[in-house]
């Protein structure tokens, strides 16, 4: 791919600059701190590391999203769009960033992508629609290049490429210059179905506390900034009651469980640390912000609120359970969520579905139905919750059961 004029590469050449010392080298910890290398080598010694080929690309995406009036954002929000599919989210999803009230600016940049065997026909809408969008919101600063063609479209390498081609943006207008800059990463899709008008501000407000914390310290300043999440869930379906009471048993399990991450949308990624850590697996097939944050996730943003759809759900949940919703045989740049209507799963297969996930969920769920439900009503003393594990799955069950009825009478 040629490399524009406006926007110089990246030397590829450029090797290892902040070498690690020998190991029989006896350094003190302070020692050890010193060597930490600031954010902007950080993001060339990545950027150096990666393939001429794929260097040439990202810099020609680089320079569409150039705007030489307006310099990229401190936070920006990247979007794959399967262009062939995803005309009608557009202007919806858009206009949720367009409502978004900050102190600060922020950049969306949509990533148009089909596989190469598409028509121009197939694609027409999605262009038509980001044109419209201009009209329609004059004030949001949004960027997109020209549409992207993959033999084998994967999403690591999708999502790779638009990464990389912000974080090389940032990089040639010298964000990395000034000491302790970085730019925020969102990880969103174009299927947003509803967001708090405050979302973008209070990751920003998350991050300048972040970086107020370490103001007082030039080697927490260099260090890069942690990825966070945001609160995240599936909008509720008017027309699909049955799915939408399959998916929020599904969330409300997990969260009680303890996991965070429920899905990679939402996923706040710093660019000096998506740098350090390798960037996009671009095999990757699903799960790729997840995956790459992995251990690194412990906070979650207050009232962030976003709701994305649950086409997907909806979709899958008449042949599949919780465990293959999502699953890389059925994931792909041809999915049929995008584009089928789907009737509600049956009230049978709503209570099929969660009585078959009861044993995957209890072990974790039953601490905590049995000290909210049963030890305040002083029917379990915490010495008979200590002992929950112990008790036999079918005894379990039906106390889940119990928690279920209260829940949903199901």
């Amino acid at each position: 791919m040629k490399v524009p004029g406006d926007i110089d590469p990246v030397d590829s050449q450029l090797k290892n600059f902040f070498e690690t010392p020998d190991k029989g080298q006896l350094l003190s910890t302070y020692q050890l701190a010193l060597l930490a290398p600031e954010k902007k080598d950080i993001v060339r010694h990545y950027l150096s590391r990666q393939s001429p080929e794929h260097l040439d690309d990202i810099n020609y995406l680089a320079s569409q999203l150039r705007d030489t009036d307006k310099p990229l954002a401190r936070t920006v929000v990247p979007i794959p769009v399967a262009a062939h599919q995803e005309a009608p989210n557009i202007e919806r999803s858009l206009g949720h960033y367009a409502k978004q009230k900050t102190r600060n600016p922020f950049t969306v940049v949509l990533y148009p992508n089909a596989p190469s065997d598409i028509s121009d026909e197939r694609v027409e809408p999605t262009f038509d629609a980001l044109k419209r969008s201009r009209a329609l919101f004059p004030s949001l600063d949004f960027r997109y290049p020209d549409l992207e063609q993959f033999t084998d479209p994967v999403i690591g390498a999708i999502r790779k490429n638009i990464w990389d081609a912000v974080l090389l943006l940032g990089y040639h207008e010298k964000v990395y210059d000034e000491p302790g800059a970085d730019i925020i990463g969102v990880n969103h899709d174009i299927d947003t179905i509803s967001m708090s008008p405050n979302y973008i501000q209070k990751i920003d407000n998350f991050y300048i506390r972040t970086r107020a914390s370490r103001a007082h310290s030039e080697l927490m300043m260099r260090q890069t900034l942690p990825p966070t999440l945001t609160v995240i869930k599936y909008a509720p379906d008017l027309e699909r009651p049955n799915t939408t009471k399959a998916i929020f048993w599904q969330d409300i399990c997990r969260r009680q469980i303890g996991s965070l991450a429920l899905t990679d949308e939402g996923v706040v990624i710093p660019l000096s640390f998506y740098a350090s850590r390798g960037g996009f697996n671009h095999e990757a097939k699903l799960s790729e912000a997840i995956k790459l944050t992995k251990g690194n996730l412990k906070t979650m943003i207050p009232r962030t609120n976003f709701e994305t759809s649950p086409r997907r759900y909806a979709d899958r949940l008449h042949v599949a359970d919780y465990n293959s919703i999502w699953s890389e045989d059925t994931f792909g740049a041809e999915d049929g969520c995008r584009t089928n209507p789907s009737e509600d799963i049956s009230t049978e297969r709503l209570h099929e579905i969660i009585l078959d996930s009861l044993p995957r969920f209890i072990p974790y769920f039953f601490l905590i139905i049995a000290n909210d439900f049963w030890r305040d009503n002083n029917f379990l003393t915490n010495n008979d919750v200590k002992k929950a594990l112990d008790i036999p799955l079918e005894k379990k069950r039906r106390l889940a059961l119990a928690v279920l009825d209260r829940i949903d009478n199901t």
